[in-house]
């Protein structure tokens, strides 16, 4: 026998999007009229492994155009959210709860405190103080009712209805998780991993692990993407922002190409072609007398000379023995090395996925679908998904704020 619990809104997934929908529900409709359910025994079980325990909570970037632009998929979708509840305005909501923040060099922001607990003390203490009933451990059965919706719990013996539905469970690495959604009339779009590194094979820099550049451009030859910023060279291959960069964006391509791919690398960007050849050629004349070994390199010592060894330079030979065209070669090599991508890495716990409910069947202004009444989406359930830098947690925070505003609109105007 199941007992039933009636409700204004239910809230499936107690993940960011979840928590952050469910504590605003709660502000607005008031104690006892809200239900979280979650799968597992513990809620926002991503968000505390986060940025190795340090939660990045969302990136030092007010601007929302700006912001828009870390999302391969969601921009323009996210525009609506941002305008409704941006940075700034995460930003103010968790320092209402007590959550001071700090950005790093890179525009990371984390809790002060440096724990992911701090973040989701938050958000638990927002979903108590309001009045949010909570459920883990749920292994729940959605289905669509005249009066809305109805959530079947067997293991809990439970039954709850409501007329709204927020769907935020996250991504899905299986798009079989959502059929029942399929059924309801909403577009699936298959998931795919995105942010990872690239293993190679051969690894002809595998003897410079922990080797690092700051700026380069990356790109993969054969298609538009490229990418700008840090790389980090690992023993499997590959690494860093600029690496996690084109991945995302080309998570789809790569998938198509099942992880293999050309990647072609400018260890020297800001350098035209012509600087960079006068300017080797004018270091030759100014150095003569010295080992190639000796020069001031322009790059990492390790990466430099085991960049021109490849381009056929003995680096124990003098300067004025290597001729020209040998140099010339090694030019090329700084500003156009190609490597072959074998293989992807997952990239430590940021786990994301490319995929879920397709965007064509939610209205980016509600996060209601456009399919059944009363049914919203918040979080990565959505083919949604930002680079890394806390750019998803903002995806999760504003969609799954709008939604909730536009969830109390439907329930108060019935």
């Amino acid at each position: 026998m199941l007992a039933t619990i009636k409700a204004s809104a239910l809230v499936l997934g107690g993940g960011a999007a979840g928590c952050m929908a469910a504590a605003e529900l709660g502000a607005l409709l008031g104690p006892g009229r809200v239900v979280l359910i979650e799968k597992s025994e513990r809620l926002l079980a991503k968000l505390l492994i986060s940025g190795g325990g340090r939660c990045n909570l969302t990136h030092n970037c007010p601007n929302p155009q700006m912001l828009l632009e870390a999302y391969p998929r969601g921009n323009p979708f996210l525009r609506n959210a941002f305008a409704v509840f941006g940075q700034p305005e995460t930003l103010a909501w968790f320092g209402h709860y007590g959550v001071r923040t700090h950005a790093e060099s890179d525009g990371r922001m984390f809790p002060t405190t440096n724990r992911s607990e701090t973040v989701a003390q938050a958000l638990t203490q927002a979903m108590k103080q309001k009045g949010v009933a909570i459920y883990t451990g749920c292994n729940p059965l959605v289905h669509k009712i005249n009066e809305g919706f109805e959530v079947v719990v067997e293991n809990r013996a439970l039954r709850f209805e409501a007329p709204t539905l927020l769907v935020a469970t996250g991504g899905a690495p299986k798009v079989q998780t959502l059929d029942w959604l399929k059924v309801l009339g909403q577009t699936l779009v298959s998931p795919v991993p995105s942010i990872f590194t690239f293993q190679l094979k051969p690894h002809p820099l595998a003897d410079l692990m922990g080797c690092s550049v700051k700026e380069v451009v990356i790109s993969i030859e054969g298609s538009a993407f490229s990418a700008k910023g840090p790389i980090l060279i690992t023993h499997w291959g590959l690494s860093g922002p600029a690496v996690l960069r084109i991945s995302a964006f080309a998570a789809r391509y790569l998938h198509q190409m099942a992880y293999k791919a050309s990647l072609r690398v400018n260890w020297l960007p800001h350098l035209s072609e012509n600087d960079l050849k006068t300017q080797l050629l004018q270091e030759k004349n100014n150095s003569r007398g010295r080992l190639f070994r000796n020069l001031s390199p322009l790059l990492p010592s390790r990466l430099w000379l085991t960049l021109a060894e490849q381009s056929g330079i003995p680096v124990d030979r003098k300067v004025a023995e290597i001729n020209n065209k040998t140099l010339m070669t090694f030019a090329a090599q700084l500003q156009g090395s190609t490597y072959t991508i074998s293989g992807k890495t997952t990239y430590k716990e940021e786990f994301v996925t490319a995929g879920g409910i397709a965007l064509d069947g939610i209205h980016p202004t509600s996060m209601e679908s456009k399919v059944v009444p009363g049914l919203f989406f918040a979080g990565e359930v959505m083919d949604v998904d930002g680079i890394t830098g806390g750019f998803n947690f903002q995806a999760a925070w504003s969609t799954g704020f709008l939604a909730a505003q536009s969830m109390a609109r439907r329930i108060h105007n019935e």
